[in-house]
């Protein structure tokens, strides 16, 4: 029965023991724990503290940068405004570099535009000149206000007068008509019966014309005078009794010998043959000046002789074909300096 006890009383104490080992254990493991723990919680507070120092740096340097930044700016803007207070009064007496390159860039759409004038491409040259206008009007320019209103009114007046001439023939082509008009005429006199002269010097007239037309269809003043002038010059030597308003004129107006004499009293034949002399010239002279009226009325479609075609071939060797003017470009022409 003693034994018993005992045996109990050694699993007990055993048990205690071993409890406490465990409880120690645990109390040492939970120990390294909070070790480790506050281990992992130092470096963590490194590590964010120099995370935070690093930005700190950063943003100090940026901040710093952005001041240089700033006094740069700053010391450009003064010596701009500098710049700008030197060269202000030199701005205002003389036109920009970039203002007279626009001025430039205008002039060359101008000469765009005479040269379809040239080819008789009016509305293509409308367009231009329409675009032109348009630009100016936008204002996105540094040409000045003054000249900008004096453009847009020139622009307007070309455009205007363009339109008025589009659907007309130009002097050029009045010109190819009008010769057109005079060989129609001599080809019918050709083939007319009545005409006492060979044909083949009617013929060379006509040749010559040809190269009339052609010089007015190429646009060239000096071969269209030449080979009017010989046209002319032919149909005279061909037709010798063929004259020209100004040879009417002159006629019209040139006294007679006759009118100077004197009449001698008591002689009723003299005065009989001077009133009858006087009488014919006076019908002659209202001939001559009806033909004269209706001459220089004359249009190359109404052409009935050799006169007509004589004064209508010297019309267009006085009045040569001329080409348009653009008023812009006569505006432009004048120095910038005076604008």
């Amino acid at each position: 029965m003693s034994d018993k006890p005992s045996v109990n009383k050694q699993q007990e104490n055993l048990a205690a023991t071993t409890q406490r080992k465990k409880a120690r254990y645990l109390l040492v493991l939970l120990q390294w724990l909070g070790i480790s723990l506050l281990l992992v919680g130092l470096v963590w507070l490194y590590i964010a503290q120099q995370r935070q120092h690093t930005d700190i740096t950063q943003r100090l340097q940026t901040i710093s940068q952005r001041i240089d930044k700033l006094n740069m700016l700053e010391d450009k803007l003064v010596a701009m405004n500098k710049d700008l207070s030197n060269k202000q009064v030199v701005e205002d007496k003389a036109p920009s570099t970039q203002s007279s390159g626009q001025i430039q860039q205008i002039r060359l759409q101008l000469q765009a535009a005479d040269v379809l004038l040239r080819q008789s491409r009016y509305l293509e040259a409308i367009q231009l000149l329409q675009g032109i206008h348009w630009q100016l009007e936008q204002g996105n320019h540094d040409i000045s206000a003054a000249l900008t209103a004096v453009l847009l009114r020139s622009l307007e007046k070309d455009i205007t007068y363009l339109q008025s001439r589009e659907r007309q023939p130009d002097s050029w082509q009045e010109q190819i008509f009008a010769i057109q008009a005079v060989q129609k005429f001599l080809a019918s006199q050709v083939s007319d019966t009545s005409v006492q002269k060979p044909d083949i010097r009617l013929y060379d007239v006509i040749m010559q014309l040809n190269l009339a037309q052609q010089a007015a269809a190429n646009q060239d003043s000096v071969m269209l005078q030449r080979y009017l002038r010989l046209s002319v010059d032919r149909l005279k030597s061909l037709f010798p009794a063929t004259a020209s308003a100004t040879e009417l004129s002159s006629a019209t107006t040139s006294p007679s010998k006759l009118d100077n004499q004197p009449v001698e009293s008591g002689s009723d034949n003299s005065t009989n043959n001077t009133i009858n002399h006087s009488a014919d010239k006076h019908s002659t002279e209202t001939n001559d000046s009806n033909e004269l009226d209706r001459i220089k009325t004359l249009q190359y479609g109404d052409l009935q002789n050799m006169s007509d075609v004589v004064y209508l071939l010297e019309q267009m060797i006085a009045t040569p074909p001329t080409a348009v003017t653009l008023t812009t470009t006569q505006v432009l022409a004048v120095p910038e300096n005076n604008q």
